[in-house]
């Protein structure tokens, strides 16, 4: 009956012992921590309102018409 219960102790302990046994890698963490870094998102806003600006810096070099009434 000792033999059953140490047996059965071990079996629940498994997942929690392979859970916690699982290494992080330097690259890995390093990698995590820049996709979510607000300065990412930031540097990805920053982006995008260049490339408007340039859109519009290249919408004055069209052809204008006015008509003064």
């Amino acid at each position: 009956m000792k033999q059953y219960s140490i047996i059965l102790l071990v079996i629940m302990l498994l997942p929690v012992i392979w859970t916690y046994s699982q290494t992080l890698e330097l690259d890995y963490c390093q990698e995590r921590a820049q996709s979510i870094s607000p300065i990412k998102k930031q540097e990805l806003l920053y982006e995008a309102e260049a490339t408007m600006n340039i859109k519009n810096l290249n919408s004055y070099n069209l052809p204008q018409s006015r008509l003064n009434v």
